[in-house]
């Protein structure tokens, strides 16, 4: 049976965990707090792995919202008012 509600995930400061590789990113809506770094490992162990220099700021949440892997960011204080208005939207 299919869930009818939609997944929220918000990333806050340091999200540097396996399941941002799987399934902790395939939410409905993925919004980022300003300039939380987000990532399955962090810079220098991935510079370390492929042997090259990365852009500055790579893993950062506004680098991400950039690069279409988040909806939106939003500082933490206005984030109750936020999924409120998404639930609102969502419920149609």
């Amino acid at each position: 049976k299919r869930c009818k509600n939609p997944l929220h995930l918000f990333v806050h400061r340091s999200y540097i965990w396996r399941p941002s590789a799987s399934f902790a990113m395939l939410g409905d809506i993925i919004c980022g707090e300003p300039g939380a770094l987000i990532g399955f490992a962090g810079p220098r162990v991935i510079k370390e792995t492929i042997k090259k220099d990365l852009p500055e700021g790579f893993q950062r949440s506004e680098f991400l919202l950039e690069h279409g892997f988040l909806d939106f960011i939003v500082p933490r204080k206005d984030l109750k008012e936020r999924i409120g208005n998404l639930l609102v939207l969502f419920k149609g």
